[in-house]
């Protein structure tokens, strides 16, 4: 006897279908690519924004600036190289006023005392009528200078009595 046989139910999806046979394409030989004139660019990329406030401040730089280089001033000791140094200082700062307080008598006028001169030395020694012989070595405008000076008590203190400047050759 012969049993039957189930045959299962039809599937929801659609049956294949044959499709006609294309030809392949062949690779032709061409010729090889070409750059563009015009260069392309990627995309940027996409940056989530976000508010922030920049607050820019000026900062000082600091510039190194050439310092002269003082001589070591006189010791309060010595009252005569001070004032001596007093006076030179007053020259270099074309302060030909205050300068010539410090002379008992006259006023001064050394010209080649500008702002660019160096006060190389100062010496001073006591003599024994309460002078002071003082010498002094000066460098202005690339020339140096020698200087001598007499300080002798007046009035109101020492004063520059005398002196004279010597320029070697």
């Amino acid at each position: 006897m012969a049993t039957p046989t189930r045959t299962p139910p039809p599937s929801e999806s659609p049956a294949p279908t044959k499709k006609p046979a294309k030809p392949t394409p062949t690779a032709t030989p061409s010729a090889a690519p070409v750059a563009s004139a015009t260069p392309t660019r990627a995309p940027a990329p996409v940056v989530a924004a976000t508010r922030k406030t920049i607050v820019a401040t000026a900062r000082p730089v600091a510039v190194a600036t050439p310092v002269p280089v003082a001589p070591p001033k006189a010791p309060a000791a010595d009252p005569a190289a001070s004032l001596v140094r007093s006076y030179l200082e007053a020259l270099a700062r074309g302060d030909r006023a205050t300068a010539s307080t410090y002379l008992a008598t006259g006023s001064a006028s050394e010209t080649f005392m500008t702002g660019e001169a160096q006060i190389e030395s100062i010496r001073s020694t006591p003599q024994s009528n309460s002078n002071y012989l003082v010498t002094a070595d000066v460098k202005s405008g690339g020339v140096e200078y020698y200087a001598t000076f007499t300080v002798a008590p007046g009035p109101g203190g020492l004063q520059i009595t005398d002196h004279y400047w010597i320029k070697p050759q």
